[in-house]
């Protein structure tokens, strides 16, 4: 996870979280209760985990 944002109805941030990772992709939702839309929470992923995990097959795979 790069960043994590959920804002309340007005765009106003109710928690905020940023770890200045490079971001792959962004996601948001709207956060409802009981049929009505209170907020937006947004979702920012980093590609770093799955890079890493790729290095170290290629790396196995140059190895072997």
């Amino acid at each position: 996870m790069s960043r994590i944002e959920i804002v309340d109805h007005r765009g106003q941030a109710y928690f905020s979280r940023d770890k200045g990772l490079p971001v792959a992709f962004e996601r948001s939702a709207t956060v409802h209760y009981e049929d009505r839309a209170i907020g937006q929470v947004r979702l920012a992923i980093n590609d770093e985990p799955r890079q890493r995990f790729l290095g170290s097959i290629a790396a196995v795979a140059g190895v072997s």
